[in-house]
Formats: C-alpha cells, sequence, structure tokens
C-alpha cells in the first residue's frame, strides 16, 4: 500500500513540475515579447532548467545522467546543430572540447 502512495505521489508531483515548465515556457515568451532585459530571460531561462533537473530526480533519473545525456547529444549531434548554431562556447563550457 505505502509503494502505491509514493508511486501516486510521484505521478502527481511530476504532473506538477511538467505543467510548471510548460507555463515557465510561457513566461519565457512573455519576457521575450516585451522585449526584457536579459536577466529577466535569463531568469526564467534558469528557472525551466531547474524544473528540468527536478523533474528527472523526481523520476529517478539522476542529475549526473542528465548532464551526461546533454553532453552524448551535443556531441552526437553536432554537425546537425553547427547547422543552425556555433556550439563552441557551450562544447567548451562543457568540457566536451578542448579549444
Amino acid at each position: 500500500m505505502r509503494d502505491e502512495l509514493d508511486i501516486t505521489k510521484n505521478v502527481r508531483l511530476s504532473q506538477f513540475i511538467i505543467a510548471d515548465i510548460i507555463g515557465g515556457t510561457s513566461e519565457l515568451c512573455k519576457r521575450m515579447a516585451k522585449s526584457a532585459d536579459s536577466r529577466d530571460v535569463a531568469e526564467a531561462l534558469a528557472d525551466i532548467i531547474i524544473k528540468s533537473y527536478l523533474l528527472s530526480d523526481t523520476l529517478g533519473i539522476g542529475y549526473p545522467m542528465i548532464d551526461t545525456k546533454v553532453r552524448e547529444l551535443i556531441s552526437g549531434n553536432k554537425e546537425e546543430l553547427d547547422k543552425n548554431f556555433d556550439t563552441t562556447a557551450l562544447l567548451r563550457y562543457l568540457n566536451i572540447t578542448k579549444g
């Protein structure tokens, strides 16, 4: 019975966090539309990132695994990403490449 309560609690918490991420994305769009200063936009982005980490933890996925997956996805899709973005600084920041 206790396990069922924990599962139900985690499902509800996950749904709450997902709704928060969606709301945070909406807030980000509003701030960008208002031409808010970069600190306001950075705050909205940071909020989405924090909630994403909290969601991973709620789902039983550790923070290091998320970091590893981010690095893998960037490294594995570098050519595709480079079509639209300059990933040099991001790769350096994440210690994927040196230079």
